[in-house]
C-alpha cells in the first residue's frame, strides 16, 4: 500500500491535469446539450383577449420592435430571425391564457446587482414581449409564475461536471492500483544553477532580478513587445460570462516577464494598465486597484518562468494564480468596490462582501475555471515555440 500511495504522489500532477480537462469536457458537453434541450416557459392570463385574438401575432416584426426598444442595447445579441425560422419562439393560446416557449441558446446571463442573483435576459425580453401584448390589446395582463419564467431540461453544468469528474477520479484510482505494480523507479532531476532555479527562493535569483537593464537591444524588445500587448488589449474577445471578456494580452506579458524577470514584470505591469487606460478609457475612471492587480500578474509570470524550467506544469501554476487569485478574488473585490461600495456611500461593508460573494461565485470564479486550461495550454505552446528564438537572439539563456 505504501508504493501505491508513492506511485500516487509522483503522479499527482498527471492525475490533476487530467481531471480539469475531465471536468471542462464534461462543462462544455453538457453545455452544448442545454443549448439544445433547455427551454423557457412563461404563461400569462389576458382579459377579454377574445376582443383583439385575431390580430395577435407575434412575428419577427413583433419582437424585432421588442428587440429594438431595449435600453443601452440589451437585447443586441437575440437573434430573432433565426430564432422563428427554426422554431425556438412559439406560443399557444388556450381560452384567456397564453403560453410562450423560447429555447434556453438565445439568451445570455448577467450579474442583478439588486438582487444578488444570476438573470436571463429571457426574463426580460418576454416581460417586454407580455407588455406589448397587454398594452396593444389595452387590458390587464397576470403572469401565472412569480418569477415570470420557468427553466426547463436544463442540467446544472457546475454540478453534473463535478459528478462526472467524481467518477473518473474513482476509475483513475482503481487503474492506479494495478499500474503501481508494475511501475518501475524513476530517476529525479533537480536543475538548479545559475541560469536555470530550482525556486525563486534563492538570493542570486533577486540579484539577477534586480539587475538594470545596460543593452539597448533589451529596452527595444520590451517596446515591441509592449507595443504588441498594447494592440492586443484593443481586441478582446466575448467569454459568454456578461461583460467579461477574453484577452490575448497574457501571451506576451507572460514572455515581457520570462526574459526580465518578476521585478520587470511588476514595473511593466504599471505601464500597461495606466498606458492601456489613456488609450482606450471605455468612459471609466482610473482606479489604481486595477494597476495594482495588473502588476501583481506580471510579477507571478515573472516567478514562474524567469530563469526556471520551462514545463506546462509552470504554465498552469501561472495562470491557476493569476485566473483563481488576482482575477476571480482580487477582481471580485475590486469591481463589486468600484462599481457599486464607492458609489453607493449607504452601502455597508456587509452589504459589499455580499455582492462580492454572490459577483464571485455567479461570475468572476465560473469564467476563469473554464478558460483556465485552454489558456494553460495556449500560453505553453507559445512560450515553447519562440523560446528558440529568443536563445537565438540571446534574450534567453539555453
Amino acid at each position: 500500500m505504501k508504493k501505491y500511495f508513492v506511485y500516487l504522489k509522483n503522479h499527482l500532477f498527471s492525475y490533476l491535469l487530467s481531471l480539469l480537462v475531465c471536468y471542462l469536457l464534461s462543462f462544455f458537453t453538457i453545455d452544448l446539450i442545454n443549448q439544445q434541450r433547455a427551454y423557457y416557459q412563461a404563461s400569462f392570463l389576458v382579459e377579454n383577449i377574445a376582443d383583439f385574438q385575431d390580430e395577435l401575432l407575434i412575428d419577427s416584426d413583433f419582437l424585432n420592435e421588442i428587440k429594438d426598444s431595449g435600453a443601452n442595447n440589451k437585447y443586441i445579441n437575440i437573434d430573432v430571425e433565426t430564432m422563428l425560422e427554426k422554431n425556438d419562439f412559439t406560443y399557444e393560446v388556450i381560452d384567456n391564457k397564453i403560453t410562450i416557449k423560447t429555447k434556453f441558446k438565445y439568451y445570455d446571463q448577467f450579474f442583478l446587482s439588486s438582487t444578488n442573483s444570476l438573470s436571463s435576459r429571457a426574463k426580460m425580453f418576454i416581460k417586454d414581449s407580455v407588455n406589448k401584448i397587454a398594452k396593444k390589446g389595452n387590458c390587464n395582463v397576470t403572469f401565472l409564475n412569480e418569477d415570470i419564467i420557468e427553466l426547463h431540461n436544463y442540467l446544472n453544468r457546475y454540478l453534473y461536471s463535478l459528478y462526472i469528474t467524481l467518477f473518473a477520479l474513482f476509475v483513475e484510482l482503481i487503474v492506479s492500483f494495478f499500474l503501481q505494480k508494475k511501475a518501475k523507479e524513476e530517476k529525479v532531476i533537480i536543475y538548479d544553477n545559475q541560469t536555470c532555479f530550482k525556486h525563486c527562493f534563492n538570493v542570486t535569483y533577486w540579484k539577477l532580478a534586480f539587475s538594470p537593464l545596460k543593452k539597448v537591444k533589451d529596452i527595444t524588445t520590451i517596446a515591441m513587445i509592449f507595443a504588441l500587448m498594447m494592440i492586443s488589449k484593443l481586441l478582446p474577445l466575448p467569454s459568454g460570462f456578461g461583460n467579461l471578456g477574453i484577452s490575448f494580452t497574457y501571451l506576451f506579458f507572460a514572455t515581457l516577464a520570462m526574459i526580465y524577470g518578476p521585478v520587470y514584470g511588476f514595473i511593466i505591469g504599471i505601464f500597461s494598465d495606466v498606458i492601456g487606460f489613456m488609450i482606450n478609457s471605455n468612459g471609466g475612471i482610473f482606479n489604481f486597484g486595477y494597476t495594482l492587480q495588473a502588476a501583481l500578474s506580471g510579477f507571478i509570470y515573472g516567478i514562474c518562468f524567469y530563469k526556471r524550467k520551462f514545463s506546462f506544469k509552470n504554465a498552469l501554476l501561472a495562470r491557476l494564480l493569476v485566473n483563481i487569485f488576482m482575477n476571480a478574488i482580487y477582481g471580485s473585490f475590486l469591481f463589486i468596490f468600484v462599481t457599486y461600495y464607492n458609489m453607493d456611500s449607504s452601502m455597508t461593508f456587509i452589504a459589499y462582501l455580499e455582492k462580492v460573494k454572490y459577483y464571485f461565485t455567479l461570475f468572476a470564479l465560473p469564467k476563469n475555471i473554464v478558460y483556465l486550461l485552454p489558456q494553460s495550454i495556449l500560453l505553453y505552446y507559445v512560450l515553447r515555440l519562440i523560446r528558440p528564438v529568443l536563445v537565438r537572439f540571446k534574450l534567453l539563456q539555453k
